[in-house]
């Protein structure tokens, strides 16, 4: 939070012509403290680990079936209902072209060809 109000401050005190040294702005100097104290805070408290728990919590726990393609339509990642739903191992589907899921469907595959995102209920 300080790392992040700092260069305010900072930018204040030049407005105010409140600074120790006149004509002296510590904004920069500050915006660089500021980034690192962010920089250390992000590794400190390890908030880049959020993201494969955040995944884990969504998707996993998600009762529609969900499948992530990459931009050469292979398989990247699915759930446990798309699982449940094709009763293929999920080790055996990830990196296959989505041909491979899609083909026991062939209504779904012609709807969603190019499809960004894709909604549909299969029963």
């Amino acid at each position: 939070m300080i790392g992040s109000t700092l260069p305010w401050v900072a930018n204040g005190i030049y407005i105010f012509r409140l600074s120790p040294v006149p004509g002296l702005d510590l904004t920069p100097i500050t915006f660089i403290i500021s980034g690192l104290a962010v920089t250390l805070g992000v590794f400190r408290f390890q908030l880049f680990n959020l993201v494969p728990v955040a995944r884990d919590i969504l998707i996993e726990s998600m009762s529609d079936a969900v499948v992530v393609l990459d931009a050469q339509d292979r398989i990247v990642d699915i759930n446990p209902a798309l699982q449940q739903l094709t009763k293929i191992d999920t080790d055996k589907l990830i990196g296959q072209p989505a041909e491979s899921i899609f083909a026991a469907f062939p209504e779904i595959d012609k709807q969603y060809l190019h499809a960004q995102e894709a909604r549909a209920q299969i029963f």
